[in-house]
């Protein structure tokens, strides 16, 4: 029977597109993606094979463009500003403004992952390891909880993380205001194909 959704989409190393009923699927191009934000028909990624500059794609018509000539890791495009993790300045977090080419370094400190919300960015420093926020200007640091973070999701209400190889546990906090930390359990009952 024809695959419903992604199917084996996973498995392949290259980008493929499907309509959302699981028709159509089909290779947008036979090279290694490791996409990093979406924008409308854009999705905006770094280089993996000979470079890690910043491109866009356009998802209608698969052209690609490159937008920044960098060594970036994880570009989040956002206006006409790109953030990402300079992987030859120690993966500090910058962001580069798209028309001028300006650079401008946001921490010092080496970051694992981040998001961005708003004028808020939300970032798991690896030196003395912390889910940290600033806003999208490098100021206003501050600690949410200390330890190994990962995965932050975000929603016009709240901020999900979860601390790194702890599956069944994801943290949150109100996305604006106070850090206020909560604790959800993840719980997958058995599905009837299991033959529980």
């Amino acid at each position: 029977s024809p695959s419903r959704g992604l199917g084996d989409v996973y498995k392949r190393q290259t980008m493929y597109r499907v309509k959302i009923d699981g028709k159509e699927k089909e290779q947008v191009k036979d090279q290694p993606y490791y996409t990093c934000s979406a924008n409308g028909n854009y999705l905006y990624y770094n280089g993996l094979e000979n470079d890690r500059h910043i491109y866009s794609m356009n998802a209608e018509t698969k052209s690609s463009n490159r937008i920044f000539d960098g060594d970036c890791w994880m570009p989040i495009v956002d206006g006409d500003t790109a953030y990402y993790m300079d992987c030859s300045n120690n993966y500090c977090l910058t962001k580069v403004n798209l028309n001028t080419k300006e650079t401008t370094v946001l921490t010092n400190e080496r970051v694992d992952c981040f998001n961005v919300y708003g004028s808020t960015i939300y970032y798991c420093r690896n030196q003395n390891p912390a889910l940290c926020r600033m806003q999208t200007d490098g100021s206003n640091s501050e600690v949410i909880s200390e330890g190994i973070y990962t995965d932050i999701n975000i929603t016009s209400q709240f901020v999900y993380f979860r601390r790194l190889n702890e599956n069944d546990t994801v943290f949150y906090t109100p996305t604006t205001g106070a850090a206020n930390i909560n604790t959800c359990l993840l719980y997958t009952s058995p599905s009837p194909r299991d033959g529980l």
